[in-house]
């Protein structure tokens, strides 16, 4: 009786140990899986941020450009619209000056 009482302790002790182990073992284990999962999210908060940030310069480019175009456009359009005024007014200056012309050649006849 003695000896299998001996025996049932030390397989309680076993046992509890075992379960130490099992335990430290599956803290071990979390530890680590806890790692991986915060560098895997640090580098996709990192890729994510990369990719928004390429986005946005993208964004400002296409921006930039239309802005560019726009103004190209615009000084176009003034240029041509300036052309257009300087043409209209030579055109009105000379009829004035036929008229003007035709005027005093009338008045001195």
């Amino acid at each position: 009786a003695s000896t299998s009482k001996s025996q049932a302790s030390s397989i309680a002790q076993w046992c509890s140990e075992i379960e130490l182990q099992a335990a430290e073992s599956a803290a071990a284990i979390a530890a680590s899986v806890s790692k991986v999962q915060s560098a895997t999210l640090a580098q996709w908060r990192s890729e994510t941020q990369s990719e928004a940030e390429l986005q946005s310069a993208a964004s400002a480019a296409a921006a930039a450009s239309a802005a560019k175009a726009q103004s190209t456009s615009i000084a176009q359009w003034r240029s041509e619209t300036e052309l257009q005024a300087a043409e209209s007014a030579a055109a009105i200056a000379a009829s004035v000056s036929k008229v003007q012309s035709a005027t005093l050649a009338q008045w001195r006849s």
